[in-house]
């Protein structure tokens, strides 16, 4: 168990309403999972990731629904241990020149979809 300050080689961990309520130093009997000498890390935080505009476009003219592609992304987020993602999502104003993944629109429909599929998600998904 890796913690702050230190590392439990043969602890045990309590988990209540799916958050852990208790760490000890020793293992328990009965015990519902054992790690096997698996390490068990807190879940990663990524502070800013410009993830989603390549989901949903992963190849220039290529576009993904955006529902798919955030649900892919929220996977692969999730089996890599993070557990809150902070999407960077950037805008160009309404110009005939502004890119389509940069557009306000854009940007608009992907905060409401990601805000739409919140509680579908295994990632806690914020937008910065």
């Amino acid at each position: 168990i890796v913690l702050r300050d230190r590392v439990i080689a043969n602890g045990a961990v309590r988990v209540e309403g799916g958050r852990i309520a208790e760490i000890r130093d020793q293992p328990v009997e009965n015990a519902d999972f054992t790690g096997g000498g698996r390490l068990l890390l807190p879940g990663f935080i990524d502070m800013h990731g410009d993830m989603v505009e390549r989901e949903v476009e992963p190849r220039s003219g290529v576009h993904v629904p955006m529902e798919i592609g955030i649900a892919e992304l929220d996977k692969r987020l999730a089996s890599c241990g993070v557990t809150t993602a902070y999407a960077a999502l950037s805008f160009i104003g309404n110009s005939a020149t502004a890119a389509l993944l940069r557009s306000e629109e854009h940007t608009s429909s992907i905060i409401q979809t990601i805000t739409g599929l919140k509680d579908d998600l295994l990632v806690d998904h914020r937008i910065h």
